[in-house]
């Protein structure tokens, strides 16, 4: 059995190739691998993941207009709070006017995978299907439009194929399916039912499975506080808050990060450290952040240098991944913005602090923070009370006070949050989806 897997997007190597899932995969008999990369990220996948039975073939970007026209078109099909955000808040590469050219796209929603089917042109890589004749597409971010070119080569090819979600966003933000693939899995049940009620994916193409990364996790932190802190060169005994900024793609000017490092650095307790942890795939104005041996800045992720200063293009290895993972399980709590840190945190049971005002520059409404409390995926974590959503400096100082006090505040809520992210804590989450692998390869 040969499997073409995909990898096209940084989080990937972390999500599925550092994950349990793959050192399953690779042990499974008489299966072989071909993991298709970016051509100049190949030495990377080398370096970590090449071996028997694993392939890399690293592949060059073969985009033409009418990828971004269907990208642009699928965008324009789903309205969600999370889409009309996008929109105003210009995210994302599509052409801003063709919200407006494509004003019609909801009624030609299920349409849009066979107008793809038809009109897309075909054998962009058929030298990777006619040298190793794969028997499956795996396709680990259904919306990458690299991902969408292998499942449609695939299809045209009779060769069957799995989809995965990639993030927790997705199903409101990317817009509708170019492909639909045969079987697409999901990690939780709010992701299946946006799926369905959204995307109109039947019920039985669906597949639940978790997230496999977290499986690693029952282990304990891969890393210990002695040696983490060692690593960090801090003292023995030392103790610290982790921040995740927001990141520069939000705004139009970001001091929002600076402004809030600034001000957790006044109310640091006394023998603690502020950890600021920096998006790996999102590049961070930290201009102006004082030089101040009680800050301490983690840009996590391999660089690449042809990627220049907007830092966008990164991989995360097997070591990044355990340095977050022991980060997140010796820190005493964590301040975020809408990042998936804050299930990450949870699932090591740490307290976490919403930031909800805007620092100490007033701004208008289409440049705030508060933004990020109105998307559809995060509208979950908010109801659950297993966050505490801040909303100003006063109220932040005081709950950043209580948690270390007392971190076992809102442990029941916030674990009941991570529940409804994860579908299930059994560390089963890479085996159900070899199974979903394994099955989609049998006669139907």
């Amino acid at each position: 059995m040969t499997i073409f897997c995909t990898s096209f997007h940084p989080l990937i190597s972390r999500n599925i190739f550092s994950a349990p899932f793959f050192s399953l995969l690779r042990a499974t008999p008489n299966v072989r691998i071909v993991l298709i990369v970016q051509e100049n990220k190949k030495e990377f996948f080398d370096k970590y993941y090449a071996g028997n039975p694993v392939i890399i073939e690293g592949v060059k970007r073969k985009l033409d207009e009418r990828d971004y026209l269907f990208k642009d078109f699928a965008a324009a099909a789903i309205r969600t709070r999370t889409r009309f955000l996008i929109r105003k808040m210009r995210l994302g590469y599509e052409r801003w006017n063709a919200y407006k050219l494509f004003f019609w796209a909801p009624l030609a929603r299920p349409i849009i995978p066979f107008l793809y089917s038809v009109l897309m042109p075909k054998n962009r890589y058929a030298f990777l299907f006619e040298k190793y004749n794969p028997d499956l597409v795996f396709a680990t971010d259904i919306f990458n439009p690299m991902d969408v070119i292998f499942m449609h080569e695939a299809k045209k090819r009779r060769i069957r194929t799995v989809g995965m979600v990639r993030s927790w966003d997705n199903l409101t933000a990317k817009g509708g399916f170019r492909v639909v693939p045969d079987t697409l899995v999901v990690q939780n049940e709010i992701i299946k039912k946006e799926a369905m009620s959204i995307h109109h994916v039947p019920k039985n193409k669906i597949r639940v499975v978790g997230i496999p990364h977290y499986d690693k996790y029952m282990e304990g932190p891969p890393i210990s506080r002695a040696s983490f802190l060692e690593k960090l060169k801090l003292p023995a005994e030392s103790k610290f808050i982790l921040y995740a900024p927001v990141g520069n793609r939000f705004f139009t000017k970001n001091t929002f990060d600076r402004e809030i490092i600034v001000i957790l650095r006044e109310m640091l307790p006394d023998g603690f450290f502020l950890i600021v942890r920096t998006p790996p795939g999102d590049p961070t104005n930290l201009d102006g952040v004082p030089t101040d041996p009680r800050i301490i800045i983690n840009e996590p992720g391999t660089r690449f240098p042809w990627a220049g200063e907007r830092k966008m293009d990164t991989e995360m290895s097997p070591e990044d991944d355990d340095l977050l993972a022991a980060t997140l399980s010796h820190t005493e709590l964590l301040v975020s913005g809408f990042t998936t840190l804050v299930v990450d945190a949870a699932r090591f049971g740490k307290p976490v602090i919403v930031i909800g005002f805007d620092a100490r520059t007033p701004i208008p409404h289409d440049e705030s923070v508060l933004r990020q409390l109105e998307f559809d995926h995060f509208q979950p974590i908010l109801q659950s009370g297993g966050v505490q959503v801040v909303r100003n400096e006063a109220e932040l100082q005081k709950v950043i006070r209580e948690y270390i006090a007392h971190p076992e505040r809102d442990k029941d809520t916030r674990h009941s949050m991570f529940l409804r992210q994860c579908f299930k804590e059994d560390g089963k989450s890479s085996e159900r989806l070899l199974q979903v692998i394994l099955e989609s390869n049998m006669p139907c």
